[in-house]
């Protein structure tokens, strides 16, 4: 089980050690830092209204950017983990954004929607939530490949992720819809 999960994970991360990811956002901080303090320097400058809200337009798309970067940032360091910067928050909804998230990047959903529902989403997982993860990058990535056809023309449609609660387990259900 253990080491099945472990595997999995390095492999789905390319073995992405934990010393890049800290190289990566170190560069990533200063970057955030000079953004806000040129935010506050083009506030004290005198200069024209139209070129100021071109300076304060970049700066917020660097924010914006720089803000993207670190959520990316996080989702390696703890993707397939039971740990997390805030472990209270570690819920079958957050396992779940996760997932979605990892296969975001590469698999680039398209024109397939993504909903989560189910009253099961805000229960606590700290212990099996990097599994819950895994499993959910597997079902999703499966799901994906279904709006391809055979001669690689993609469809519409939606991956519908249902997290029951019932009262002996949670149930998740990933279900694939077209547009038809």
């Amino acid at each position: 089980g253990e080491n099945l999960f472990r595997v999995t994970r390095d492999l789905l991360l390319g073995r992405v050690r934990s010393g890049m990811l800290h190289d990566l956002s170190q560069p990533l901080n200063v970057i955030s830092m000079a953004n806000g303090n040129m935010g506050y320097i083009v506030d004290q400058i005198d200069m024209g209204d139209d070129d100021r809200k071109e300076l304060q337009d970049r700066i917020t798309r660097v924010a914006h950017h720089t803000q993207n970067a670190a959520t990316i940032l996080s989702l390696f360091r703890w993707f397939g983990r039971d740990a997390s910067d805030n472990v209270a928050q570690l819920t079958v909804r957050s396992a779940l954004d996760r997932a979605i998230a990892a296969t975001r990047s590469n698999v680039r959903h398209h024109d397939v929607a993504v909903e989560v529902v189910g009253n099961g989403l805000d229960y606590p997982l700290p212990s099996r939530h990097g599994s819950l993860e895994i499993i959910s990058v597997a079902g999703l990535l499966c799901a994906f490949s279904s709006f391809i056809e055979t001669d690689g023309v993609k469809k519409r449609g939606k991956v519908s992720i249902e997290a029951s609660l019932t009262p002996a387990r949670i149930e998740i259900s990933i279900m694939c819809m077209d547009d038809l």
